[in-house]
């Protein structure tokens, strides 16, 4: 698995390139053997209508596949860092299974069995659900 990170107009520390390095390697590295190479690219957005902050794009080059393209923008470059990511992993799992590489036999863990658990979130009960004690005096 081969991490390529390009930064453009940031400032001049290697924390955000650490940083996306890091939790890429974290996310990623249970599907390294189909994964040859990703790209990230970190910079400013610098443009007209008064608009600034920052932008990650991440490219995962598949084996045998397309391409898997998360982009994000925003304010905090480390929550952004840590969006795409996320977003970029779940994309690869999903294509993953979807092409049959991934089963419940071979390391897809609970979600294979279950179609759709990862993509539903946490389970919060209704608020309807909730009761309320009566107080006493």
């Amino acid at each position: 698995m081969n991490i390529d990170i390009q930064c453009c107009a940031l400032a001049a520390t290697d924390a955000p390139a650490d940083h996306a390095e890091r939790r890429l390697r974290f996310v990623m590295t249970r599907h390294s053997d189909r994964i040859q190479r990703i790209v990230i690219n970190l910079g400013d957005i610098a443009g007209s209508f008064a608009r600034s902050g920052s932008y990650c794009r991440i490219r995962v080059d598949l084996v045998d596949a397309p391409p898997v393209v998360s982009y994000d923008t925003g304010a905090d470059i480390y929550a952004l860092i840590d969006r795409s990511v996320d977003q970029a992993g779940r994309a690869v799992l999903k294509h993953l299974r979807r092409t049959g590489v991934l089963t419940a036999r071979n390391g897809a863990g609970a979600d294979a069995r279950t179609p759709g658990a990862a993509d539903r979130g946490p389970r919060v009960a209704p608020a309807s659900a909730t009761a309320t004690l009566p107080s006493s005096p």
